[in-house]
C-alpha cells in the first residue's frame, strides 16, 4: 500500500512544508525497498515456491529485465529525464522485487487489510490532494476546473504532481467507493453518507486532474461493474444494491447540470470535446505519433524487440501493450499476454464476487489501473499496476481453489479440509 499510493501524500505536504521533495521521496521508496527485501527473506523460508499463476508475469517481468539491463550497461540508453539509478530502482526496486514478494507472501486471510489500507490511503492520498488545491489561494481554488492540477520539478519538463496522477487518484477511490456500495448488504446511513462524501471528492480531483483517461478508466470500471453484478455474482452474490443506482444516478444528473449550465468551466469536458472536432482528428496529438514511432520500432525488430525507449526522442509509448511488444517483441509479447489474460480473467472473477465484497473493490481498482495503463502507462515505471495485478490474480486463484475444494467436499459428503487450510 505504501509503495503504490503513499507518493501524492508525501508530495503534497512536502511542498506545501517547503522542504526537498525528490530527496525525501527517494528516501522514502528506498525505505519501502528495504522492506520488500526483508519481506523476500522471511517469505522464501516460509513458501519457497511460486504460485502458477504469478509465473507468466514474472517471466515476462524477467525478459523486460534482461533488455532494460542490455540497454542501460551495454547500450547506454537512457530515457528522457531519467538516470541509470532511477531506471533500474524502479524496475527492479520497486516493480520486480514487490512482485515476487507478493507472489511468495500474499493470503487470502489478507484481503480484509488489503481493502481496508487501500481504502484510508486513497481516501488520504484525495484529501491531500484537494487541500493542496485550496492552499494554493482562493484565486487558483475558484478557477481550479478550468486548468489541469500540476506542480512542476525542479528540471523543464519534469513534474512533481502530474494531471493524470491526480486524476487516477480521483477514479480509484470513486470505483472503491461504488463498489462498496454495490456490494455491502447492510450499511448504517452515517457509513452512506461518508462513502458519498468520498465519491464527491474523488470525483473533485478527477475534474482538478483533467486527464481522459482517469475518466474513461472510471466509466469502463462502473460499466464492468454493472455487467458483472446486475444479475447477481456467478458465485452465489446478491444483484447491485438499490442503492447503487441512486448514488450514482444522483452523481450523473449534478455532473450533467454542472456541464449544462456552464457555471464553472470544465477543462476535461472541453479536452473530450476537443477530441471531436474534425480539425483536432486531421491534426492528432503528439501521443499518436508516440504511438506510430514505437509501433515502427516493433516492426523493425519484431522478434525480440528493439529497445526500451521509442528510438527517436527517448520517450515511453505510454501504451503497456506497445511497450511490451517494442522492448520484447513477438517472444516477450506472446509472454505478456499470456500473463495479462489470465489475470484479466481473475479480476474478472473478483468483480463477479468469487472472494466477497472485498475482492470486488480490488478488482475494480485493478481494472482501473489496467485501462490507465493502456493511455499512459509504461512497465518499468508503474509498480502500482504490477502490484495490483498480482494481487488480483493471486486473491482470485486462491478463492477459486476454495470454491472448487468446497463444492468437491459437498458432492462426496466429507469435511472442507483444503478449504479449511486455505
Amino acid at each position: 500500500m505504501l509503495l503504490c499510493f503513499s507518493y501524492p501524500i508525501t508530495t503534497v505536504w512536502l511542498i506545501e512544508l517547503g522542504a526537498d521533495v525528490s530527496g525525501f521521496n527517494l528516501v522514502i521508496k528506498a525505505g519501502v525497498l528495504v522492506l520488500f527485501l526483508i519481506s523476500l527473506l522471511v517469505a522464501l523460508q516460509h513458501s519457497p515456491r511460486l504460485p502458477r499463476i504469478s509465473l507468466p508475469l514474472i517471466a515476462f517481468l524477467s525478459l523486460y529485465g534482461i533488455r532494460l539491463l542490455y540497454d542501460v550497461l551495454v547500450l547506454d540508453i537512457l530515457m528522457v529525464f531519467q538516470t541509470t539509478t532511477y531506471v533500474f530502482g524502479y524496475f527492479f526496486g520497486l516493480t520486480l522485487i514487490p512482485v515476487i514478494v507478493t507472489a511468495l507472501a500474499l493470503r487470502i486471510e489478507d484481503l480484509p487489510a488489503i481493502q481496508r489500507w487501500t481504502f484510508w490511503l486513497l481516501f488520504a492520498a484525495n484529501v491531500s490532494l484537494l487541500a493542496y488545491t485550496i492552499l494554493r489561494g482562493p484565486i487558483i481554488a475558484t478557477a481550479a476546473f478550468e486548468g489541469r492540477l500540476q506542480e512542476d520539478g525542479a528540471m523543464e519538463g519534469t513534474a512533481l504532481l502530474n494531471p493524470i496522477l491526480v486524476g487516477a487518484t480521483g477514479a480509484m477511490l470513486m470505483c472503491f467507493v461504488i463498489a462498496r456500495l454495490a456490494t455491502t448488504r447492510a450499511m448504517s446511513v452515517l457509513g452512506q453518507v461518508f462513502y458519498l462524501f468520498c465519491l464527491f471528492l474523488g470525483g473533485i480531483n478527477v475534474m482538478l486532474g483533467a486527464s481522459r483517461g482517469p475518466a474513461v478508466a472510471l466509466l469502463a470500471c462502473i460499466f464492468l461493474l454493472f455487467a458483472a453484478r446486475l444479475r447477481g455474482g456467478s458465485f452465489g452474490g446478491a444483484r447491485l444494491h438499490p442503492r447503487t443506482w441512486i448514488y450514482v444516478g444522483v452523481f450523473v444528473v449534478l455532473f450533467a447540470a454542472l456541464v449544462s449550465t456552464d457555471v464553472i468551466k470544465l477543462q476535461l469536458v472541453d479536452r473530450f470535446r476537443l477530441m471531436l472536432e474534425p480539425s483536432y482528428q486531421a491534426a492528432g496529438e503528439e501521443r499518436d505519433y508516440i504511438y506510430s514511432m514505437a509501433w515502427q520500432d516493433f516492426l523493425s525488430q519484431p522478434f525480440l524487440g528493439s529497445s526500451y525507449v521509442v528510438r527517436q526522442g527517448g520517450y515511453s509509448p505510454h501504451n503497456i501493450v506497445l511497450d511490451a511488444l517494442m522492448s520484447t517483441g513477438v517472444v516477450g509479447g506472446m509472454v505478456f499476454l499470456m500473463a495479462l489474460v489470465s489475470m484479466m480473467i481473475a479480476v474478472w472473477k473478483l468483480v463477479r464476487g468469487i472472494a466477497g465484497p472485498d475482492g470486488v473493490a480490488i478488482g475494480l481498482i485493478c481494472a482501473c489501473l489496467t485501462v490507465l495503463s493502456m493511455s499512459s502507462g509504461s512497465i518499468g515505471g508503474n509498480p502500482e499496476f504490477w502490484s495490483y495485478l498480482i494481487t488480483a490474480a493471486l486473491l482470485s486463484d486462491y478463492a477459486t481453489r476454495i470454491m472448487k475444494s468446497r463444492m468437491r467436499a459437498k458432492s462426496v459428503g466429507q469435511p472442507d479440509q483444503l478449504s479449511h487450510a486455505l
